[in-house]
């Protein structure tokens, strides 16, 4: 009888074991899922803001002379200056820095915008998109 109850005990461990780790594979699953669906999520978001970015830049060439301000401008924030998005490749982030280097290179930009702008601006204007495109060069040493 003592041998049949072990038996039983141990089967009864083994059951419980067994549901254990189903219910860690389930919740690992789910946990995957979750994961993927907020990663598709962020992805969905940092390629929108990415398409809008881009957007308002090509908007500020249509600009009547003189007429933009320091807020005109749709800066990008120093830490990712080229838009990185968590599933850029490393070619499509070495691609969006040397678009950004030359977006704000200070003689291009000089050459696009400094008639667009209006020459009170320009000094504010100008020196921000020299910070920019530093911070770009050190971005692209990330890549």
């Amino acid at each position: 009888i003592a041998m049949q109850q072990r038996y039983h005990e141990q089967q009864h461990q083994h059951h419980q074991h067994q549901q254990q780790q189903q219910h860690q594979q389930q919740q690992q699953q789910g946990d995957s899922w979750w994961h993927k669906h907020q990663q598709q999520t962020a992805n969905a978001a940092a390629a929108k803001s990415f398409e809008e970015y881009e957007k308002a830049w090509e908007k500020l060439k249509t600009a009547a002379p003189g007429s933009l301000q320091m807020s005109s401008f749709p800066w990008p924030s120093n830490f990712n200056v080229a838009y990185f998005a968590p599933t850029d490749t490393k070619e499509e982030k070495k691609a969006k820095v040397r678009a950004a280097m030359l977006r704000f290179h200070p003689d291009k930009f000089h050459a696009a915008f400094s008639p667009l702008t209006n020459q009170s601006a320009w000094p504010d204007v100008s020196e921000r998109a020299k910070q920019v495109s530093q911070a770009a060069i050190t971005q692209r040493t990330q890549v």
